[in-house]
This record gives structure tokens, C-alpha cells and sequence, in this order.
């Protein structure tokens, strides 16, 4: 549980602790000094069966309730769920449904403080039978949903549908191009009342041997559902623009992913990115590549402006905490920026004491509590078990206490680093590590994920018996004759 002294991150291993089989937490929203959670998962009941799950949490880290509820069919699964948005009275909330028959739609809710489940109102096309949402917007009496819409020749099309304070239609407007994959990932509402719109364009379909071409794409409509203006990306391996969010001098910071390497076949490698676009929507004013990891799935995900020059988004990525022999391995990562891109800060975390080399952690949305802790939901992917439902609280410094902040930053003044006259070896190890140094060494801690020190030796020799820790990662530390510190992250198996 969350502790009023001391910020903690917690996943959630619901199979022991709730009685339910696996779950996704893909939202998160603070109200009058609550937590509030949305994600969908299974019980053990009706394991086929996807449900919705709403959670709220005290400020103080009490767990007030967790409410399942269905779609109206009563059949049909919830698959996603797009955040939560807060009309000053309730939650309201979208979600993907997967109908029978492959007949997809989206499904929009609300949830008052008490988790109560009301007003469910289905939005199903009968010809092109595939709906998905992505966000949604509240603008004074009007709700924006905006999604997308697979056509029967397999293309998708941004779909954007206005409604009224009884979410009843006021229009539905697609937006894309043929022979290409349209899809929107978020939208921030301008001082006017127009709506700028984070894509993603690619290609419907790859052909084998040639680059896949993705562009990053972001278009203002007004409240007609009119396109005002647009961009789209001239690089053509510019992903998704998730966490759009509008700077002072009215450009647009946004986050996602860009191709990083490509085999000449079908593996792509994905650097997570930070990028500005101009106010008039010219070109990118800066992109920063923020993570760079071996695998196809580093990526940040949602963005949020803590101040007039300061920005925090939230995502995954392997590209520090983890050595190659673990690029299946994904750490949750929560980054600070200003509006020249600029990083000031990165922190990595995990959502299990013990990791194996196949598990990986996402963290998906973000928010900000009124004393300016940060709060985010997300997933534990475990490689042998169910997905754990995952909660990060952190202070304004992305730290869960002053001294530990995340993996492998144990402390805000250290910096990592490897030395190479120092030789630890086996890597992985079982039983027992190995150390050569040139230098004597004072003093070796280690650490696990969380930053609590696990293992101390003040007068260290050359080989260390830590057969008795558990399998994971942990941070080695070792303490020169100088006073300089050498850090290296070991792996027990």
C-alpha cells in the first residue's frame, strides 16, 4: 500500500491479493486528493471473459474499492480503455469492445466517486464493423470521442464523433487517406475550442524487402469537425504523437517512437522521442531521441505539463538499465524535459522485487497530484504468470524516497558509470562473483531494483558468496581507495 511518509511503488499481484486472474491498468485521474484507476483483465471465474475495472485509492495509499462491471451485451470483452476524464460531476470513460463476430465498436461510460457504473451508450458502424477510441475530449456541454474505423478494404481512418451533455451525435467525421493506415493516439482542446490531434500514418500494407514508412502526423479541427491545418512528418520513420500537449508560445510538444535501425528484412529497432512542432505547424522545431533499445517496443506514452517550462512523460525502455542479455527486459521510465528538449531527468523502475530476463513493465498514463507527486498506472507483462496491474507514486523529483530514485540511479548526484580496470565476473552469476581490480577496493554494496541495499561488506576480498539472494538484477557498488564510487549491474540467475 501507499504510505503517507514514504512514496512507494506497488504493483498490484491481484491473482493472490484480489481473486482475479490478470489485469492492465491503462488510466489514471486525482480527484479531491483520490486515486482513481480504469483497465480491464480476467478473474478466475470467467477466465475467457475481459471485464473493466475501476479502482480508487486514498491519498494516503488505502484501497477504498475495486468495481468490475460489462458491457451492456452482457457478451462482448472490454479490450482497452483510453484514461479518464473528469466533468466536475463523474468520470467519463471510453473503451474498445470486441463484439462477436470481429464486429468491434466503442463503447463510452460514465463512473461517479463511488464507482458506480452509468449511461453506457454503444457507437457500432454496421458497415465498416471495426471502431476503436482513443481519447476523449469534454468541451463546456459537448464530448469528443476521438478513434478510428477499419473501411471493409482494411484501411483505417481517424474517426472523430461530437456529442451532446446526453451523448447523443452531433456529428461523425473520418479523416485518412487510401492505400494508408490512419490512427489518432491523443488530442489536447486549444484556448478557441479547437481540437489538434496526435497520429500516426503507415503503410496498409509492407512489402517484403522495402522499409515499412511511418510518418507522424497532427491536424487542428474546429468545432465543425472542419481540418483547420495539418503535419505530416517528411520522415518516414516518425511514429505515433502520443501525449500532445501545447507549450507557451503555442507549438506542441508530443512523444512516441522512431525507427532507430532496420535489417534490410522485417526487424526494426524503436528509440522512444521527444519532439516540438511549431505554432504554425511548418516543421518540428527539435526531436529528441530519448531511449534507444533493442527491441521494438521502447516507447513513451503519455506526456503532462507540470509547469510554463517543464514537461513529464512516462513510457518503457531497455537501453539503460539493462545489459544486451536482457533486450526482452523492459524497465517503466518517467523522464523530465523542458520545452527546448532539453532532459533533466530519467528514472527507471520495475514493478516486481524479482525480475526475470522475459518480463516487461509499461507504464502508460500519467498524472499530478496537488502536492506535485507524480502518479502512473501501467502493466507488469510477466513472462511466466498473469499481467500484474501496476501503481508508481513518486515526489516531484521522480523519486520514491530522497536517496532512491529508481534503477540504477540510487542517489541524484551519482552518476553511473563503469570503470575498466575493475572486472567483475560471472555475469550472470549464480553463486558466487568474482572481482579483479587494480585498485583496492573499501567497500562493496549491492543493491536490488528498488534501491534497497541488500548486502554490505566493509573489508571486501577479491570473491563474494551471494548465492543466498534471490534470482534478478541488482546494482553493484563498489567504493574505491580514492573515496570514488563503480557501479555495474550484475544479473543472479
Amino acid at each position: 500500500m501507499f504510505c503517507a511518509c514514504y512514496l512507494q511503488a506497488q504493483n498490484f499481484n491481484i491473482a493472490e491479493r484480489y481473486g482475479l486472474f490478470t489485469l492492465t491498468l491503462t488510466g489514471v485521474n486525482t480527484v479531491n486528493n483520490n486515486y482513481y484507476f480504469i483497465g480491464y483483465g480476467q478473474d478466475s471465474i470467467s477466465p475467457l471473459k475481459v471485464h473493466g475495472y475501476f479502482i480508487k485509492y486514498s491519498h494516503s495509499g488505502d484501497l477504498r474499492y475495486i468495481r468490475q462491471f460489462d458491457d451492456t451485451s452482457g457478451i462482448d470483452t472490454f479490450t482497452d480503455f483510453d484514461g479518464i476524464k473528469w466533468n466536475g460531476e463523474n468520470f467519463v470513460v471510453s473503451a474498445h469492445v470486441e463484439g462477436t463476430g470481429n464486429a468491434n465498436k466503442i463503447s463510452l461510460f460514465k463512473i461517479d466517486t463511488n464507482g458506480n457504473y452509468s449511461q453506457p451508450k454503444n457507437f457500432y458502424d454496421a458497415t465498416n464493423r471495426n471502431q476503436y477510441s482513443n481519447k476523449v475530449i469534454i468541451s463546456n456541454n459537448y464530448t469528443y470521442i476521438i478513434g478510428g474505423v477499419q473501411k471493409q478494404n482494411y484501411e483505417v481512418n481517424i474517426r472523430l464523433i461530437k456529442l451532446d451533455s446526453n451523448f447523443s451525435e452531433v456529428w461523425i467525421k473520418d479523416f485518412g487517406v487510401t492505400g494508408k493506415t490512419d490512427r489518432s493516439y491523443s488530442a489536447t482542446q486549444l484556448a478557441n475550442g479547437n481540437i489538434v490531434i496526435g497520429a500516426h500514418r503507415y503503410d496498409a500494407n509492407r512489402v517484403n524487402g522495402t522499409r515499412y514508412k511511418e510518418q507522424t502526423w497532427i491536424f487542428e479541427i474546429d468545432t465543425a469537425g472542419n481540418m483547420v491545418r495539418k503535419f505530416l512528418d517528411p520522415d518516414t520513420r516518425t511514429g505515433p504523437a502520443k501525449g500532445i500537449t501545447q507549450t507557451a508560445d503555442g507549438g506542441f510538444v508530443y512523444c512516441g517512437r522512431k525507427q532507430s535501425y532496420w535489417n534490410g528484412n522485417s526487424t526494426y529497432y524503436y528509440g522512444g522521442t521527444i519532439a516540438k512542432l511549431k505554432p504554425d505547424f511548418s516543421e518540428k522545431e527539435w526531436e529528441n531521441l530519448v531511449t534507444d533499445s533493442l527491441g521494438n517496443i521502447s516507447s513513451l506514452e503519455q506526456i503532462i505539463k507540470v509547469s510554463a517550462d517543464s514537461y513529464v512523460g512516462v513510457g518503457n525502455d531497455a537501453s539503460e538499465p539493462l545489459d544486451s542479455s536482457w533486450i526482452w527486459t523492459r524497465a517503466g521510465l518517467i523522464t523530465k524535459f523542458n520545452s527546448n528538449g532539453k532532459i533533466k531527468w530519467k528514472r527507471y523502475y520495475f514493478g516486481k522485487e524479482v525480475m526475470t530476463r522475459y518480463d516487461r513493465n509499461y507504464l502508460f498514463d500519467l498524472t499530478l497530484d496537488q502536492e506535485g507527486n507524480f502518479v502512473s498506472a501501467g502493466q507488469v507483462e510477466q513472462d511466466q504468470g498473469p499481467n500484474l496491474g501496476w501503481i508508481v507514486k513518486l515526489d516531484s523529483n521522480g523519486c520514491l524516497t530522497p536517496s532512491n530514485c529508481g534503477y540504477p540511479s540510487l542517489n541524484v548526484v551519482e552518476k553511473m558509470k563503469l570503470a575498466k580496470d575493475i572486472i567483475v565476473y560471472p555475469n550472470p552469476f549464480s553463486e558466487t562473483l568474482k572481482i579483479e581490480s587494480e585498485n583496492p577496493i573499501d567497500e562493496i554494496q549491492v543493491f536490488d531494483v528498488f534501491g534497497k541495499l541488500v548486502f554490505q561488506n566493509a573489508k571486501p576480498t577479491n570473491q563474494l558468496e551471494v548465492g543466498f539472494l534471490p534470482n534478478g538484477i541488482y546494482l553493484l557498488k563498489l567504493k574505491a581507495a580514492n573515496g570514488e564510487w563503480v557501479t555495474q549491474k550484475v544479473v543472479k540467475y
